[in-house]
């Protein structure tokens, strides 16, 4: 009977009490999107041309030197004493590009968040700072 005791115990504190790792990992995870999404927000510029009563996005500047666009698909953006690389890679899901997966690595490279079936349209800036897009414009 004692051994049961010691089983039921075991089990329900396994299956009952809330894994706070696993939820204070969500948490960095978001904090960290966040800034990222922040300092994008204080960086980068859209360069724009309007014509004809339409916007059209050509391009992207950064105007920090912590935060770094490497390419459409490649940003590093120093954070907190530490530099991030930001990649997006087509998504399985995607039809022609609309759709992106985002991956973001440390200075080790070891993978510390990501995002599925980002509305990027091929462009690390778009998966960053997401649907509320409140960069700075400028046209060329």
């Amino acid at each position: 009977m004692k051994y049961y005791r010691v089983l039921f115990v075991t089990l329900a504190g396994i299956f009952l009490i809330p894994n706070t790792s696993r939820a204070q990992a969500s948490d960095v995870k978001r904090e960290l999107l966040l800034d990222l999404k922040e300092e994008a927000t204080k960086c980068v510029v859209e360069i724009v041309k309007n014509s004809s009563g339409k916007s059209e996005v050509l391009g992207y500047e950064s105007s920090c030197t912590t935060f770094k666009i490497v390419s459409n698909s490649l940003a590093q953006v120093y954070i907190d004493g530490q530099w991030y690389n930001i990649e997006i890679k087509e998504s399985a899901a995607s039809d022609g590009g609309d759709l992106d997966d985002m991956y973001v690595t440390n200075s080790t490279g070891k993978l510390v968040a990501q995002k599925s079936n980002v509305a990027a349209y091929d462009s690390v800036i778009a998966a960053i700072v997401g649907a509320d897009n409140d960069l700075k414009r400028r046209e060329p």
